[in-house]
């Protein structure tokens, strides 16, 4: 199996048409210094773009993470602004994943930790594929936190 990058992580977050729009400005590897570096040199001296992309993520993590909204939100256009908040909200979400796992009831727990097992993918994986699915299902599946996506 192939070792994965950061950016497949990342990716995941964003939504389908957005990362193509990343993959295909930057290609595979967008998360590197080289490729990233004007990103985050903006990112640290210009308070008002640092502050923008913030309030972006924050809108959109609200979005993103709510059960039972199926939208992805409204993305800027720059493909460089969808990467840095893609890898802010692969972190907010990273951040969270123990504590919504600590408050799974314990039989959702046990089938994810089956599921891991069986498929060897790891709780990250499992639980970023049942976010995309329940987005493409329009917030019609059970919540991605907890029930089958």
């Amino acid at each position: 199996m192939p070792k994965p990058h950061i950016e497949d992580c990342i990716r995941a977050i964003l939504p389908p048409d957005v990362a193509d729009l990343v993959r295909d400005h930057y290609g595979r590897s967008y998360l590197g210094k080289k490729t990233m570096g004007p990103f985050w040199k903006r990112f640290k001296k210009d308070d008002e773009f640092c502050d923008r992309i913030w309030r972006k993520a924050r809108e959109l993590m609200d979005i993103l993470f709510d059960d039972e909204n199926n939208s992805w939100g409204v993305w800027p256009d720059q493909p460089e602004e969808c990467a840095g908040i893609g890898f802010i909200l692969g972190i907010i979400f990273e951040d969270c994943l123990d504590k919504m796992l600590l408050e799974l009831p314990e039989d959702a727990l046990a089938g994810l930790e089956e599921k891991s097992r069986i498929e060897s993918a790891s709780l990250w994986d499992i639980m970023v594929d049942r976010l995309a699915a329940s987005k493409a299902a329009g917030g019609n599946s059970e919540s991605w936190k907890g029930g089958e996506a």
